[in-house]
């Protein structure tokens, strides 16, 4: 099958969770939407007003929804019911990076200001801050021991 999943400004990211039954968009107008992949269905739209999205990824079992935002915040998202749940905050310019950790109890985020940071998911304290490539990607190692 294919659908036409829209928004009202360019998308930024798509993928499909790991079982392929869902996809998820987002987009410079300031949301991220949730699609059933058998029907082309939006089941929910996640916005935040006044930042666009640069990324947005599942967590490994697609119960969660991480965005990446132009305003330097990550925030994750229940994908059940669509609520916000956490905000991570502390970069100055807008987040090229977010991603989960193998085991889901880290986050990376990394920014236009130089910036990466590995944030703990319970207390949202940030464990460690180092500089990247303001442009770069960042991404956990698969045993989640180290950062590239």
């Amino acid at each position: 099958s294919v659908f036409t999943l829209r928004h009202d400004g360019a998308t930024s990211s798509a993928e499909f969770s790991a079982d392929g039954s869902l996809a998820l968009t987002s987009s410079s107008d300031g949301s991220a939407k949730l699609w059933k992949t058998s029907t082309g269905d939006c089941i929910h739209t996640m916005t935040m007003h006044g930042s666009a999205i640069t990324r947005a990824t599942f967590s490994r079992d697609a119960s969660l929804v991480l965005i990446a935002y132009e305003d330097g915040a990550a925030r994750i998202w229940n994908a059940k019911t669509g609520k916000r749940q956490q905000t991570f905050a502390g970069h100055e310019q807008l987040l090229n990076v977010a991603c989960f950790s193998p085991d889901e109890s880290q986050l990376l985020t990394a920014a236009e200001d130089g910036i990466a940071a590995v944030w703990d998911v319970k207390t949202r304290k940030v464990l460690q801050r180092f500089p990247c490539d303001p442009v770069g990607p960042a991404i956990f190692s698969p045993d989640g021991s180290a950062v590239f």
